[in-house]
C-alpha cells in the first residue's frame, strides 16, 4: 500500500514539475497570443452570446476557425464567466484563459507519458520527468502550446493514442472493443482539434496490422471496424452541423490549409523541422532510435515490439506536418504533435539503449557522456530561440488590434461612414474590436475571395472587391496588394485616396465615403499623429496585453 501510494505521489511530482516548466519557459513570452486566435476568440463570443457561428454579429456563417473543440472550450469559458469577461487577478483572461487551457493540455501530455511508460518500465516516473522536461525545453512546442490556438489539444489526443496503445500492445489487449473505441474517439478529437489530425485514424490500424500474429487477421479486420465506427460517429456529428450551419460538410480551413499529397517540394518542410533543432541533438535522438529500433535484443526493455505503437503516431504526426501548407510564422506552428510524440519516444528508446550496453562499460560511458555533451551544447542555441522569440514574437494580436481594429475605428469616427466596411488582414482582432463588417482579404471568411486566390483569377477579385464589396476603408499589405491584383487595377487610384503608410501596411479610404475636402487631411495628420506610434509602441511591446477586453 505504502509503494503504491509512494508510486502515484512520484507519478503526479513527474506530472507537475514539467507542467510547472512549461509555465515558467512560456513565462518569456509574457502576454503574448497570436492574432489566429482571435478568430476562434470571436467565435466564441457570437456564440455565447446568441449571434450564431459568425465572426461579427449581423455576418453570415461561415467556417472561419480552425478547431470545433477548442473553439467550444471557450465557449464554455464565456458562459461561465472565465473568459471575455474581464481579468484574472489583473490579467485580461482573453491572455489568462487560453494560456490556462494550453497549460492543462501540457499536463495531460506528462499525464500521458506517465500511462504509456508504466508499461514497459518500473520507473515510469523517472521516464515521464525525463521526457517532459526535454518537451519543456523545446520553444517550438511551448510557443504554439501558450498561443492560444488548439496545437497543445492536438499533442495531447496524439500522446493519449500511445498511452491507450502502448500498454494494450504489451498486455496482448490491443484488439479489445475497449481499445479500438478508445482509440477511435482519440482519432476524432484530433481531427475536430484540427484538420489534419485526421491522419491519426489510420494510428490503430497500422499499428494492429503492423504486429500482427499468425491467425489475427480476422480479429483485426473486427477491432478496426469497430475503432472507425467509434471515429465515425462525432465526426458524423460535426459534419450535420456544418452542413446544416455552413453548407457543407467539410471544414473550411480543410480547403484553405491543406495542400494535398506531399510533393518533393514538401520534402523541404523535413529540412525545416530537423534544422530547427542543434544539430548535436538531433544526431543523437537518431542513433538512440536507430539503435533501439534495428538491434533485435530480447533481453532489453523496452522490448522492440511494443515501441511500433510510438513509432506510428509519430510518422502521422509528421505526415500532418507535411500535409499542410508551409506557414511562415516562426517555431514551426504545426509541429507541436511531432515533439510531443517523438520527446516519449526518445526517452523510451534510450532506455532500450541504456539496457542493450549496460553490460559493455565502455559503449555504456562513451554514449552517456556523448549524449550529455550533445545536450549542453544544443542548450545556448535553445535558449537564445526562445529569447529572441520573448522580444520579437509572431503576428501578437495585441499589434493587430492596434493596426486594424482601434486605427479603423478612428478614421470611422471622422468619417462617419454609414454601414462601414474593411477589406483587410488580422480577422481575429478585426472581428473582435472593429465596428466595420470585416472582409477578409485572404479568405478566411469569406469563400468567394478564397476561390479566387485558389484559381489565382485577379481579375474576379478585383471586380467583386471594387463593384461588389465597395469597402469604405482598404488595408493592405504590399504582398496582398499586388499579388491579388488590387493593386494594378486602376479603380484603385480612382475611387481610393491613400491615407498613410508605413513598412507593413497601407491604409485607404473610398473617396465617396469623405463628406468635406479636409476629411482626408484629418485623416492622415490623426493616423501619423496619433495612431501610428500606439501601432509602434504595441510592436515594441509584442509579449504585453492591450486592455482588459477586446471589444469595438
Amino acid at each position: 500500500m505504502a509503494v503504491a501510494r509512494a508510486g502515484r505521489m512520484f507519478g503526479l511530482l513527474a506530472v507537475l514539475v514539467p507542467t510547472a516548466l512549461v509555465a515558467w519557459h512560456g513565462s518569456l513570452y509574457g502576454s503574448w497570443i497570436v492574432d489566429d486566435a482571435g478568430v476562434t476568440f470571436a467565435y466564441a463570443r457570437s456564440i455565447a452570446t446568441g449571434a450564431g457561428a459568425v465572426p461579427q454579429p449581423g455576418a453570415g456563417p461561415v467556417e472561419a476557425f480552425t478547431s470545433p473543440v477548442w473553439l467550444a472550450m471557450h465557449v464554455v469559458g464565456r458562459w461561465l464567466g472565465l473568459f471575455d469577461r474581464g481579468t484574472w487577478f489583473g490579467v485580461p483572461d482573453y491572455v489568462a484563459f487560453p494560456k490556462a487551457l494550453g497549460l492543462l493540455t501540457a499536463a495531460l501530455v506528462f499525464a500521458g507519458f506517465h500511462r504509456a511508460a508504466k508499461a514497459v518500465t518500473s520507473r515510469p516516473a523517472v521516464v515521464t520527468l525525463v521526457a517532459g522536461v526535454l518537451l519543456a525545453a523545446v520553444p517550438s512546442f511551448v510557443v504554439w502550446t501558450l498561443s492560444g490556438l488548439e496545437n497543445g489539444l492536438l499533442a495531447a489526443a496524439a500522446v493519449w493514442l500511445v498511452a491507450l496503445m502502448l500498454p494494450a500492445v504489451v498486455e496482448g489487449r490491443l484488439l479489445t472493443p475497449r481499445v479500438a473505441v478508445g482509440c477511435g474517439l482519440l482519432a476524432a478529437l484530433a481531427a475536430l482539434t484540427r484538420a489534419d489530425g485526421v491522419v491519426f485514424v489510420a494510428a490503430y490500424p497500422l499499428v494492429a496490422l503492423g504486429l500482427m500474429r499468425r491467425g489475427e487477421l480476422r480479429g483485426i479486420t473486427r477491432a478496426v471496424g469497430i475503432s472507425l465506427g467509434a471515429f465515425a460517429v462525432p465526426i458524423a456529428i460535426c459534419a450535420v452541423w456544418r452542413l446544416v450551419t455552413f453548407g457543407s460538410v467539410l471544414p473550411s480551413q480543410a480547403v484553405t490549409d491543406m495542400q494535398g499529397l506531399p510533393d518533393v517540394g514538401a520534402a523541404v518542410a523535413w529540412f525545416d523541422l530537423v534544422g530547427y533543432l542543434p544539430w548535436p541533438l538531433v544526431v543523437a535522438a537518431v542513433v538512440v532510435v536507430g539503435v533501439a529500433v534495428v538491434h533485435r535484443s530480447a533481453a532489453a526493455l523496452p522490448a522492440r515490439r511494443p515501441l511500433g505503437a510510438v513509432l506510428v503516431p509519430f510518422g502521422l504526426a509528421g505526415l500532418a506536418f507535411l500535409l499542410l501548407h508551409p506557414d511562415w510564422m516562426e517555431h514551426l506552428r504545426y509541429a507541436t504533435s511531432i515533439w510531443a510524440v517523438g520527446a516519449l519516444l526518445i526517452v523510451l528508446c534510450a532506455l532500450r539503449v541504456i539496457a542493450i550496453v549496460r553490460a559493455r562499460r565502455a559503449v555504456f560511458v562513451g554514449g552517456g557522456v556523448a549524449v550529455a555533451a550533445a545536450v549542453v551544447a544544443s542548450a545556448p542555441a535553445m535558449v537564445g530561440s526562445a529569447l529572441d522569440f520573448g522580444d520579437y514574437p509572431s503576428a501578437p494580436i495585441c499589434v493587430a488590434v492596434e493596426q486594424t481594429g482601434r486605427t479603423v475605428n478612428a478614421y470611422e469616427a471622422v468619417v462617419a461612414a454609414s454601414g462601414p466596411t474593411l477589406l483587410g488582414p488580422d480577422l481575429g482582432a478585426a472581428a473582435l474590436t472593429s465596428t466595420s463588417r470585416i472582409v477578409d482579404i485572404g479568405g478566411t471568411a469569406d469563400p468567394r475571395i478564397a476561390d479566387f486566390w485558389e484559381r489565382e483569377d485577379r481579375t474576379a477579385f478585383a471586380e467583386y472587391v471594387f463593384a461588389t464589396v465597395r469597402p469604405t476603408f482598404i488595408k493592405g499589405s504590399e504582398y496582398t496588394m499586388s499579388d491579388s491584383g488590387l493593386a494594378a487595377d486602376p479603380r484603385l487610384e480612382r475611387d481610393y485616396a491613400e491615407i498613410a503608410s508605413d513598412k507593413d501596411l497601407t491604409d485607404w479610404v473610398r473617396r465617396d465615403a469623405l463628406r468635406t475636402p479636409t476629411q482626408l487631411d484629418e485623416l492622415t495628420t490623426l493616423a501619423e499623429s496619433t495612431l501610428q506610434p500606439a501601432v509602434d509602441d504595441a510592436k515594441n511591446a509584442g509579449s504585453a496585453s492591450c486592455g482588459d477586453r477586446l471589444t469595438p
